[in-house]
């Protein structure tokens, strides 16, 4: 289980918070405020973006404190998203330093699915297994896409101009589907597993040694 931190924004209530870094600090060089919280509004997008039904805050002094409201779902891929968060930060920092060896490449490879798995891959992402017996709709969507435990029903493979590879795999334990997402090198001798983020989206970004890789669906209609 995630260790969850908590924001409690007097008069607006408590929200997990992703991270209290001190972002400004961290920046080298002189900036101008208004370009700084420009790039943070475009971190917080690209968050909202990436993730389904996600609302980013930023509370306190400098609005320094990245929170999410407290939800089942986002308890539930709290780790993910405080990863994410992070990453962004970095692309902050690194736009603002300017230097050279920190420069962000970006790569995208797209991959073709139909539009039938693009939302069965989604609705397996809600099943608790746990709920069969106690929980009629949960019995029903079960039952709806045959979901199994301990199955892996899809897997994808992107290979991009760097020669790098991502795995996204598709895989059930004993009581929940999960993404599990892999990054490994093109000469196969360093490989990053990230945390789950329990969906699929059309655009799915990863940031991995100052790199971006973005895994594109092409969703071919039924």
């Amino acid at each position: 289980m995630a260790d969850f931190k908590f924001y409690n924004d007097y008069g607006g209530g408590t929200y997990l918070e992703l991270h209290d870094n001190h972002t400004l600090w961290k920046i080298d060089k002189a900036f101008d405020f208004d370009e700084y919280y420009h790039e943070v509004s475009k971190a917080i997008f690209a968050m909202e973006n990436r993730y389904k039904d996600l609302e980013v805050f930023q509370l306190g002094r400098s609005g320094r404190h990245i929170c999410v409201p407290d939800t089942p779902t986002n308890r539930r891929r709290y780790k993910a998203l405080v990863q994410y968060a992070e990453q962004l930060e970095q692309v902050i920092i690194n736009h603002f330093n300017n230097k050279e060896d920190l420069i962000m490449k970006q790569y995208v490879c797209e991959n073709e699915i139909s539009r039938y798995d693009f939302d069965r891959i989604n609705k397996l992402m809600d099943v608790m297994f746990g709920e069969y017996e106690i929980n009629p709709e949960m019995h029903k969507l079960i039952d709806e896409l045959d979901a199994r435990p301990d199955t892996m029903p899809y897997g994808f493979y992107f290979k991009f101009d760097d020669d790098s590879k991502i795995y996204i795999d598709i895989c059930s334990g004993s009581s929940n589907y999960y993404d599990n997402c892999q990054w490994v090198s093109g000469d196969c001798n360093e490989d990053y597993v990230f945390d789950c983020s329990y969906e699929i989206s059309e655009e799915n970004k990863f940031i991995h040694n100052n790199t971006s890789y973005i895994c594109k669906f092409i969703i071919k209609e039924d």
